[in-house]
């Protein structure tokens, strides 16, 4: 008997990225849609939120191509939903995305660009090897004053003092919080979300250096990438936009890597996003820009019916 197919039928991808193994790094959701079909679904947001809802992974990314030919192809339209909200800006579901892309031939060349609310972002592979790099934007981050409410908002949430708050930054997104070391690998797998609620931001994210004794305790084995050392490490909280901890969050280095770059006097350094999936990157600055790469496995396929 022929297999009956679903007049809406459409297929979706689960990958890991910024892992080289499955079940680590941060999975995303990937949606690639045709044009024309049964019905305009690909500017229907109200019907991406409803998949991203029930896909119910930190962000789910929905391409169209933008050329109405036959593919393959190597520009797409992209956007991005969390399981509640619609967001400007997702490293790990464009990363996850690429790899779906070429993995499945919908995309040609060594270039994939991609129309986002946050300008055109390029994905590009690295010969001869399996790490895509993401050509983002620099978002920098201004330096608070030290009676800004975010500081103190921030050590109750952290259970610290505001001593242990080396900096504390925020651009036009996201909060940037330098800590201690001894802060960091002490802040445990659960913080207090409730708590980082009360800090207005679409990421707050928490950063140390990787260099010194609690942080490389912690890390273990972990403590380095192909050999080199880690520069610095990562946490990054979303609470308000349905995501408590997101496991890797690439975007938020477009303001860590411009952070760690000037105070390390280095361009290319490696970054460990330190939850518990954890993930690792190679940031490096390119003038106004932020050069973010990392890998990805495909870990599920199925296809969405309605």
């Amino acid at each position: 008997m022929a297999k009956r197919v679903h007049p809406t039928e459409i297929s979706v991808t689960t990958a890991d990225a910024f892992s080289r193994d499955p079940y680590g790094g941060n999975p995303a959701a990937v949606c690639v849609l045709q044009h024309g079909g049964p019905r305009d679904i690909s500017r229907d947001a109200t019907w991406m939120q409803n998949v991203a809802l029930e896909m119910h992974l930190s962000e789910t990314a929905f391409l169209q191509p933008t050329s109405k030919e036959c593919g393959p192809w190597n520009s797409f339209d992209l956007r991005w939903f969390t399981p509640t909200a619609e967001v400007d800006l997702c490293g790990h579901a464009t990363l996850a995305s690429a790899h779906v892309l070429w993995e499945s031939g919908q995309a040609e060349g060594e270039e994939i660009v991609f129309n986002t609310q946050s300008g055109q972002l390029k994905a590009t592979k690295k010969p001869g090897s399996d790490w895509i790099e993401l050509n983002f934007p620099e978002e920098h981050a201004s330096e608070l004053p030290p009676d800004a409410p975010e500081r103190q908002q921030l050590s109750t949430a952290l259970h610290c003092s505001e001593k242990d708050i080396l900096h504390c930054a925020r651009n036009r997104m996201d909060v940037l919080c330098e800590v201690s070391p001894a802060v960091f690998a002490s802040m445990g797998k659960e913080p207090d979300f409730g708590l980082m609620k009360k800090i207005q931001c679409r990421v707050l994210i928490i950063t140390a250096t990787a260099k010194e004794g609690p942080v490389q305790e912690m890390l273990g084995v972990a403590g380095g990438l192909d050999g080199e050392p880690f520069d610095f490490v990562s946490r990054a909280f979303a609470p308000l936009v349905g995501v408590d901890e997101d496991p890797v969050c690439g975007s938020a280095h477009c303001a860590l890597t411009p952070y760690w770059s000037k105070k390390l006097d280095k361009q290319r350094l490696l970054a460990r996003q330190a939850s518990p999936r954890g993930g690792s990157l190679i940031v490096q600055m390119s003038d106004k820009r932020v050069l973010i790469a990392g890998q990805a496995v495909t870990t599920m396929k199925g296809v969405l019916l309605h």
